[in-house]
């Protein structure tokens, strides 16, 4: 699924605590990375996702979107991870 679409590298949220630190869900989206990396044999990348749902629900009661919170929290992720890089 993933060759279809031929992506450069994936990213997945990394769950830190709103410290930072990394704690259990932290290290096991690690370890999700790691083995997804080696199956898929793109770059695979963490992006921290604190307060992902925080923003995507206020741009749902903003934007009158109707997405669904998981799907803006995502988006909210890639813009993140694209401010970073860019």
């Amino acid at each position: 699924m993933v060759a279809a679409e031929a992506p450069d590298r994936v990213i997945v949220g990394d769950p830190r605590t709103l410290g930072g630190d990394r704690g259990r869900q932290s290290r096991s989206a690690e370890a999700f990375a790691n083995r997804l990396a080696k199956a898929v044999d793109i770059p695979v990348e963490l992006q921290d996702e604190r307060l992902t749902t925080v923003e995507a629900t206020r741009r749902k009661r903003e934007g009158g979107s109707r997405e669904r919170i998981d799907s803006l929290a995502a988006c909210v992720l890639l813009d993140a991870y694209l401010a970073r890089v860019a």
